[in-house]
């Protein structure tokens, strides 16, 4: 059954990559939520929460467009229209499900910069995720760009812990989603971006080498290389592209 689900993974790596599709990301969290809907004036009470998610994954014909979709521990507890829980509701229109796993951002005690919280729990965590039905799941880690930023012990930390859950989520015969998230803030050069995510990506994937990741069955999810958002000159979507 474990050598079954890890073929598995191979299969569903390929599956979310469909030509003409992509992955929606609905796990924000409540927070980052609660300022989109009070802009538009609606309350952030789990019954308008769960209106909102039943909008997107109620989308007709979203399985055209959508291969799969990462689901938060909160919204994957909502009911869809008509009972079904969220997973097999998606399932049953032939989208993946996936989670996020990582537990949000908290400061790590070494330096004044970010990890996530959630690595000591993640395999359990995986585990019943697979149980309950979903077949990916996603893991953040974010790094700033600043003078000293980001600093050699957050790469390590962070590029550290992206690994071990890549490792646990293939064990349980999920799908890793690594992302690397560099903050757009800032007013470094796109130059300086390219060069942050060079040494970032380095060290994530020299640590999933040593963790005999399979490749095939892990996707990663970068971000755009690009100017810092208060810098005095911003690349054009060209170089962006270029760059990236």
């Amino acid at each position: 059954a474990e050598r079954e689900k890890r073929a598995n993974l191979r299969l569903i790596t390929r599956s979310l990559m469909n030509p003409g599709k992509g992955i929606l990301a609905i796990d924000e969290s409540t927070k980052s939520l609660a300022k989109r809907l009070e802009k538009f004036g609606i309350s952030n009470s789990r019954g308008k929460r769960r209106e909102f998610y039943q909008l997107m994954v109620g989308t007709p014909r979203l399985q055209d467009y959508v291969s799969g979709v990462i689901l938060s521990d909160e919204n994957s507890q909502f009911h869809a229209n008509g009972g079904q829980t969220m997973v097999k509701y998606l399932t049953d229109r032939g989208i993946i499900p996936g989670i996020k796993a990582d537990q949000g951002l908290m400061m790590m005690e070494q330096s004044l910069e970010n990890h996530a919280r959630g690595i000591e729990t993640v395999a359990k965590r995986l585990r019943q995720a697979y149980e309950t039905g979903f077949r990916f799941a996603k893991w953040r880690a974010a790094f700033e760009i600043a003078s000293e930023k980001p600093g050699f012990f957050a790469v390590e930390q962070n590029a550290e812990e992206l690994a071990t859950f890549a490792k646990e989520s293939q064990l349980a015969g999920l799908v890793p989603v690594v992302e690397v998230d560099i903050s757009m803030s800032g007013d470094h050069t796109i130059e300086k971006s390219a060069e942050v995510a060079a040494r970032v990506l380095a060290q994530v994937f020299e640590k999933l080498e040593q963790r005999h990741i399979d490749l095939a069955g892990c996707l990663l999810k970068c971000n755009m290389i690009a100017s810092g958002l208060g810098a005095e000159y911003q690349a054009t979507p060209n170089e962006v592209g270029i760059a990236t």
